[in-house]
């Protein structure tokens, strides 16, 4: 029989959750128990593994070929997966051949080895190591206990400690973590072997260049993470009829892998892995204007978007790579529509599309409609997407000047073919706190202010505000100040001072945020004005 946090009279229970929760998103005891009380203050019946919103597909497809989907979520995710369920009980003691080769149960008693499959049925004091078809060793009952992802649900994330620590593995170790703790391997029945398979050679893929690489990735992957585990209370899809004279209820705090179905989510977790598979460092209008052949295979559309996202769907569909094989013919075409839009998404031609679109539909959706939450999971991966600012100064400032180096590293390659230099990728006129006041402007502000707005950002326990927020400010008015000290500079030379990059978009000062933030029009407006200037460089 199931529990819910209402049953808090048991007090063991309650500790052992309150356990549950320190472990899970690294909190002190002391905030769990805060996180306990508040879940059952606003609603005593909520389960403690709160239920994820699930869709039935159907094997009938569209003209498009994409399968139709009816929205039900109070039904089960869908019968094959009872199905499968069954069977796995059934053939518990079947192996592929790949999984006797690859996966090797290291016991403890006898020096004897044996094989196995899924993690759970690891005896007492076993070691479950996989070894990828390109060599790389995962030792499973290690990573489940490694203490450096401890902190994987907070915002502060230490990426750079962990890739120094993990250089050619971290996207892998992440990836790894963020399904078991989301109980993805189990849903699915997701065979370690070809996961590993896939995601080490996934994160293989990634060039070794300053930002584009597989540290990216793996920040993007653990941005959509905290995105959807924290609870959140949306300002949207209110319950009550607009003619009750009643208010409508107060919204129940719940993040949003309440809301998704398992599929969502791990299509949401597997595109952001790999958003920027192959990238060559080089811009979408860099690669138009010298006609690389990835720009003439895609007609200069989305040409890096569209190509991260076919190459890596190459790679996942090898056979020792595809972990999706437990997915029936509907849930598979669904996967890749929703990957391939999740990915596409990411390109910054759509940025101010798909924030108008959400912002002029914000009061009419329901998290229950599949095509509302597919518009918020392309708001969460593009918010993960371009998360530096939003983060604490020091970590955005590494990100800064990696960024930089891999745009000065395109400047010299456009000086060598006779080409201008794109603004901003000039190493000998950089312009960094320009260019960083104007990327806040421009593309994470609007972006960041409409999630906000759309209680679709977290705010943690002792905090009035989201974290986001707090750091984007901050880092925003830091480069202002520095903006302010290198204008002194000019005007004490004799230079003048161009603030051509300033006082151009959207985000506001403290003072002033409550004047235009959130106004559609200066978002429309900043659409046409800022298209060009920022195409360029981003």
């Amino acid at each position: 029989m199931s529990r819910t946090l209402g049953d808090h009279s048991d007090l063991l229970l309650t500790n052992l959750f309150k356990r549950k929760i320190s472990s899970v998103f690294g909190v002190n005891d002391r905030n769990a128990a805060r996180c306990i009380s508040t879940c059952l203050d606003s609603d005593p019946s909520v389960s403690i593994k709160p239920k994820v919103a699930n869709i039935t597909f159907s094997t009938v497809t569209s003209a498009t070929g994409l399968p139709t989907i009816a929205a039900e979520p109070n039904k089960p995710r869908s019968s094959s997966h009872r199905k499968q369920d069954v069977q796995s009980a059934g053939n518990s003691n079947e192996r592929s051949k790949a999984d006797i080769v690859d996966v090797e149960l290291a016991s403890t008693v006898g020096g004897q080895r044996n094989c196995v499959q899924r993690v759970e049925s690891l005896p007492s004091g076993a070691v479950l190591r996989v070894t990828t078809s390109d060599g790389a060793v995962f030792d499973v009952a290690q990573l489940q206990a490694d203490r450096n992802f401890r902190y994987i649900s907070g915002w502060s994330l230490p990426i750079f400690e962990l890739s120094a620590r993990y250089p050619t593995s971290l996207l892998s170790r992440l990836s790894y973590t963020i399904f078991h703790n989301t109980d993805l391997f189990r849903i699915f029945k997701i065979s370690p072997v070809k996961f590993f398979n896939f995601f080490h050679s996934l994160e293989s893929g990634y060039w070794d260049i300053p930002y584009h690489n597989s540290v990216h990735a793996s920040d993007v992957l653990h941005a959509c993470y905290y995105l959807t585990v924290h609870p959140v209370s949306l300002a949207f899809g209110a319950t009550t009829s607009p003619d009750s004279p009643l208010p409508p209820p107060l919204p129940t705090a719940l993040p949003l892998s309440h809301h998704f179905s398992n599929l969502e989510l791990m299509a949401l977790f597997t595109a952001a892995a790999m958003h920027d598979y192959d990238h060559p460092g080089r811009t979408n209008a860099f690669l138009v204007a010298v006609e690389d052949k990835k720009a003439i295979l895609y007609n200069d559309r989305s040409v890096l978007e569209n190509h991260h996202a076919a190459a890596s769907w190459k790679l996942l569909s090898q056979q020792n790579n595809h972990f999706i094989e437990n997915l029936d013919a509907a849930e598979l075409k669904r996967f890749r529509y929703l990957v391939l839009e999740y990915i596409l998404a990411t390109d910054l031609k759509q940025h101010f599309e798909i924030i108008v679109s959400f912002t002029e539909k914000t009061n009419e959706m329901e998290m229950n409609n599949e095509s509302d939450r597919l518009l918020v999971a392309k708001l969460i991966i593009k918010m993960a997407d371009i998360n530096s600012p939003t983060k604490p100064y020091d970590l955005h400032r590494k990100w800064t000047e990696r960024i930089c180096e891999e745009f000065y590293e395109q400047g010299d390659e456009e000086v060598k073919r006779g080409m201008p230099i794109t603004c901003y990728m000039d190493r000998n006129d950089p312009g960094v706190a320009k260019l960083q006041d104007s990327f806040i402007c421009h593309v994470v502000s609007p972006m960041a202010t409409a999630m906000r707005e759309a209680g679709l950002l977290p705010i943690l326990p002792g905090l009035e505000e989201p974290e986001m927020i707090i750091n984007l400010r901050h880092n925003h008015t830091k480069w202002l100040h520095e903006l302010e000290q290198l204008e002194g500079q000019q005007n004490s030379s004799g230079h003048g001072s161009d603030r051509s990059g300033l006082n151009n978009g959207v985000i506001e000062e403290e003072e002033e945020s409550n004047k235009t933030e959130s106004s559609l029009d200066t978002l429309q407006s900043d659409v046409q004005k800022c298209r060009t200037k920022d195409d360029e460089y981003i």
